[in-house]
């Protein structure tokens, strides 16, 4: 297993990998939403055709994360992504909270 351990090493630091299980993880746990995006789309096919969407909708999903986790590990090394990050999460909360929007006339 210590083998195992250096040779990861190597290739990835274990920092780098604590954060992209810790990215998966989250991932895996906010995925919900799309159980119910692919159960709405495949609602109206023919049973055949239902199982096999399903199927490849939740593996596309899965890979997609994975991939899209590995993507973040990478950004997040960069220098004052996180302050960068950080600041524009401030200032769409600002604009949400204190702007607040017009009333909508949704017909």
């Amino acid at each position: 297993m210590e083998n195992l351990f250096l040779a990861l090493n190597f290739a990835i630091s274990s920092a780098a990998l604590a954060a992209l299980l810790k990215i998966i993880l989250i991932d895996i746990i906010l995925s919900g939403d799309n159980a119910v995006v692919i159960a709405m789309a495949t609602r109206n096919l023919p049973k055949e055709l239902q199982n096999k969407a399903i199927f490849w909708g939740t593996a596309g999903a899965v890979i997609l994360r994975i991939a899209f986790a590995a993507i973040i590990v990478y950004l997040l090394q960069i220098p004052y992504v996180n302050l960068i990050g950080g600041a524009l999460l401030l200032w769409i909360a600002y604009k949400v909270l204190v702007e607040g929007e017009e009333d909508a006339n949704i017909e």
